[in-house]
């Protein structure tokens, strides 16, 4: 009989403070979940104000770009006053790279027994290729 009182009360000792766990951890729960929603609700308006920082810092930059435009004196009307095309050194270059650049190249040739001099005529054109034609051909020995 005693053996069953006390398998009785350890039942009923588990069976009540079981109840009473489960109630804690869910609560426990309840408030990490909030936690939890609480930093995610923080990162999104952080990530919001990131943004509209830099929508504002672009805008910035896109002002000053303007600014440094209108004071920028290749934009000026008087332009040919103020050396703008003779400190130009990319438009000079340009000029110069769409002219044909020939130069004559001479070498000597073994063919068998035979030497022979050779002289080229090089064409280098301004797309970046090169025409090589041959002169002459004079026989040395």
């Amino acid at each position: 009989m005693k053996k069953l009182l006390t398998l009785f009360f350890v039942v009923a000792l588990f069976g009540v403070t079981a109840p009473f766990a489960e109630a804690k951890t869910s609560a426990e729960s309840e408030t990490i979940q909030q936690r939890r929603d609480e930093q995610r609700r923080e990162r999104r308006d952080d990530r919001r104000d990131q943004r509209q920082d830099r929508r504002e810092n672009q805008r910035d930059r896109r002002q000053d770009r303007r600014e440094d435009r209108r004071e920028n004196s290749r934009y000026d009307r008087n332009r040919r006053d103020n050396g703008y095309y003779n400190q130009n050194s990319r438009y000079n270059n340009r000029r110069s790279n769409s002219r044909v650049r020939t130069t004559y190249q001479t070498r000597y040739v073994r063919r068998g027994n035979r030497l022979y001099k050779e002289t080229y005529r090089i064409m280098y054109l301004p797309n970046g290729r090169t025409n090589t034609k041959l002169v002459s051909r004079v026989r040395a020995r």
